[in-house]
């Protein structure tokens, strides 16, 4: 087994130097897999960019995968899988339910476990503490109840939930983290991975679930090629950069002496050949975070800095020189990118400028799906049951396009409705306010929604269990014809050319109905009112993130520096390079305050990055991003 580190800065080629390791395997291929490894939301651009190296015919015998992909490989090729895997959302749906049981066992979260966020930040918890392999046992026991109370109360509530959540699946469903355990325990009883080789790019830190499972490899294939951005040179002015890279090379390493394996290093710093086209870009990649930092001997002429008074003056001004330089100076719209540190911030105004602009672009984000039209007539027709035909949750399912009532009618209604006050169980009687002639048309009206939700309220009422409800939800959704209607709105949308709106809502659909299959899979027997039926099923949808696949090839690329991993491009915006913004002010979104867990660090549980370790993430991020760049760099600020 030989294991071979491939080292460089950003830009030094080291992705072309795997490709190129991989044609020279492709050419002296006898049967062997041939494998290349890459995060998750890498790998569809891993793929395309494999294709521009070897050609299309060359990557028919490589397969490109991320880790979750290999997993599934493995458990095809070995089987093992008796339980039922709980995807994200599941997962969150079951953690709703347990919070609910245990919420007056809480002691410190007995509140905050209602508050929006909590099951989402409570599931991230969980999967580290799996990925981590950490022992919440011993976290309690190193944790003084004098100089620590709170985080003490913390952590036996956690753990009160952990093993309430784990005696729920036990025997019966898989957590996605606990799969992972189950492909690294198959892995050895896999074919197509003894004497494999493979190839590991784009890499910075990996959890300590990856790293078992990167052992197994080790011990089953011929040869690992792993890539690391960063210097071999302690003595660089910038080498704190590169710790994050430092350490998982270090701890791939220690694995690699205790099994005694041949280890190959390649610094392509010595002899890798430049990216970048410009020495202004160069400069930026070995001074950015060198001190003491070298100032550029000259004027730089392919980097702009530039100041608007707002983020609409900033995102304008943007468009317009995206515009001037694929019309008069011949630039594609994929070579060139936009990245920002907050895409809330600037995703809604992007979206609208470059639209008017006619400018084409696949904005690389996750998408929250909470204001899709198929959610909110789900969550509006159970509003309008539990909280009794409140006005905002009647015109929430009017306004989703799918309650079958012509837009002009339900206007009209809307009004009548605001005009006299219809709420409650006024929506059950007939209308004999205001005008007369008014009267016919809006109680047309009014007994169509009626005759929708008269046996959808009906159904609803009193406890039941989890499979009457989800059954109930179903029959309700086709005597709607909702799924004929999603698929005329999918038709609409494909007519329009607006291929990444049918996506999204073939998504939602599918989504639905898988959740519903998983309710009635996980907590069918359970009995419960529709307000806890509700409350599930919402946490299921708010924890949903839908990942996009672009829709085009010539697209500017728009993302997050943290978030996009894009290939090498000629132009780059960065937007919103303020103060708080770029760089942020690294803020800590999980359960536990920054003092808490540098306390568990400072005991050795490296379980929730400290402020530390997030400002030399970003740090990293932002110098892999500002180095994606060939030639020209666009940097922006309010």
């Amino acid at each position: 087994m030989v294991l071979r580190y491939v080292f460089a800065r950003s830009g030094k080629g080291k992705s072309y130097y795997i490709h190129q390791d991989i044609r020279k395997a492709l050419q002296q291929h006898q049967g062997e897999a041939l494998i290349l490894l890459v995060p998750e939301q890498y790998t569809l651009q891993a793929e395309r960019d494999l294709i521009a190296a070897l050609g299309s015919k060359g990557i028919m015998q490589v397969e490109v995968m991320s880790f979750s992909s290999l997993g599934r490989r493995v458990l095809q090729d070995a089987g093992g899988i008796t339980r039922v895997v709980l995807n994200e959302t599941g997962k969150v749906m079951v953690l709703k339910k347990i919070i609910d049981e245990n919420v007056r066992n809480l002691t410190l979260y007995q509140t905050a476990c209602r508050q929006e966020g909590f099951v989402e930040k409570l599931a991230e918890l969980f999967s580290q503490i799996k990925q981590e392999d950490m022992d919440l046992a011993a976290m309690l026991d190193h944790c003084d109840a004098e100089t620590q109370p709170v985080l003490q109360q913390k952590l036996q509530d956690i753990r009160l939930l952990y093993q309430a959540f784990n005696s729920y699946l036990q025997g019966r469903y898989l957590d996605p983290d606990d799969e992972v355990n189950l492909y690294i325990e198959k892995m050895p009883e896999c074919s197509f991975l003894q004497g494999a080789k493979i190839w590991i790019d784009g890499f910075t830190t990996f959890s300590s679930q990856s790293l078992r499972l990167l052992e197994q490899l080790l011990s089953l294939a011929a040869e690992i090629s792993i890539s690391f951005t960063m210097s071999t040179e302690a003595q660089q002015r910038d080498a704190d950069l590169f710790n994050l890279s430092r350490q998982s090379y270090t701890r791939v390493h220690e694995m690699a002496v205790k099994k005694g394996l041949t280890e190959q290093l390649i610094n392509l710093d010595t002899f890798g050949a430049d990216r970048f086209k410009t020495a202004e870009i160069l400069h930026v990649e070995t001074e950015l975070y060198a001190y003491p930092f070298q100032t550029f001997p000259a004027v730089p002429e392919c980097i702009r800095i530039s100041a608007a008074p707002n983020r609409y003056q900033e995102v304008q001004s943007m468009a317009c020189q995206l515009v001037e330089l694929a019309r008069e100076k011949g630039y594609r719209w994929n070579d060139m990118a936009v990245v920002c540190n907050d895409m809330d911030l600037y995703a809604g105004t992007i979206q609208r400028v470059f639209t008017e602009h006619g400018i084409p672009f696949f904005m690389d984000e996750k998408r929250n799906i909470m204001n899709n039209p198929i959610v909110r007539l789900i969550l509006a027709m159970m509003n309008i049951v539990d909280q009794n035909y409140r006005y905002r949750d009647v015109f929430d399912f009017f306004k989703t396009g799918f309650s079958g009532m012509d837009a002009n009618l339900y206007e009209q209604l809307e009004n009548y409705a605001l005009a006299y006050g219809i709420e409650g169980e006024r929506w059950k009687h007939p209308f004999i306010w205001g005008e007369e002639e008014l009267w016919e048309e809006v109680n047309t009206a009014r007994e169509a929604f009626m005759d929708i939700m008269r046996p959808f309220e009906e159904a609803m009422r009193g406890r039941q269990s989890v499979t009457e409800f989800s059954r109930q939800l179903f029959e309700q959704l086709e005597r709607m014809g909702t799924a004929q209607k999603v698929q005329i709105r999918v038709q609409e949308l494909q007519e329009q050319g607006e291929i990444e709106q049918v996506y999204v809502m073939t998504q939602v659909w599918n989504l639905l109905l898988d959740m519903l299959d998983q309710m009635v899979e996980i907590m069918g027997d359970q009995y419960m009112d529709l307000r806890a039926y509700k409350r599930i099923i919402e946490a299921g949808f708010a924890s949903y993130e839908l990942g996009i696949i672009p829709t085009g090839v010539d697209q500017v690329l728009v993302g997050s520096i943290q978030r996009s991993k894009s290939r090498s491009i000629q132009i780059l915006f960065v937007l919103g390079v303020n103060d708080g913004v770029l760089p942020s002010l690294s803020s800590n979104e999980s359960l536990m305050t920054d003092e808490e867990i540098e306390h568990l660090l400072s005991q050795g549980f490296d379980l929730l990055p400290d402020r530390q370790r997030r400002d030399q993430e970003e740090r990293f991020l932002l110098y892999n991003s500002l180095t994606r760049t060939q030639k020209h760099l666009f940097l922006s600020y309010t």
